[in-house]
């Protein structure tokens, strides 16, 4: 599954581009795609260790266990939460708007 996930933006690419001149709405969006960035990556990190456990070859850490508890109930889980913010969408929609 981590290999569907988009890579995102590089936040040091972003901030070089903004520069000292930019402007409010410049500046958050900045914000946004380094925000972006830090879901999609802990998202990709999750799902490989994830894949490694149930695989086998890693004993699953409590934080992977409770992803995967809320993924198998179609739950976004709560450590993409804490990035991501509020959200009342279903795990499915919440990959749908990550991968647009």
């Amino acid at each position: 599954l981590s290999s569907q996930c988009p890579e995102g933006p590089d936040p040091n690419d972003v901030e070089e581009r903004i520069d000292t001149d930019a402007t409010a709405v410049q500046r958050f969006m900045a914000r946004e795609c380094v925000r972006l960035s830090a879901v999609l990556r802990t998202v990709r990190a999750t799902l490989d260790e994830a894949d490694a456990a149930i695989r086998g070859l890693v004993v699953p850490s409590a934080a992977v266990t409770a992803s995967l508890e809320a993924i198998s109930v179609d739950r976004v889980p709560e450590a993409w939460i804490a990035l991501w913010g509020p959200t009342d969408r279903a795990l499915a929609s919440f990959v749908l708007v990550l991968q647009s």
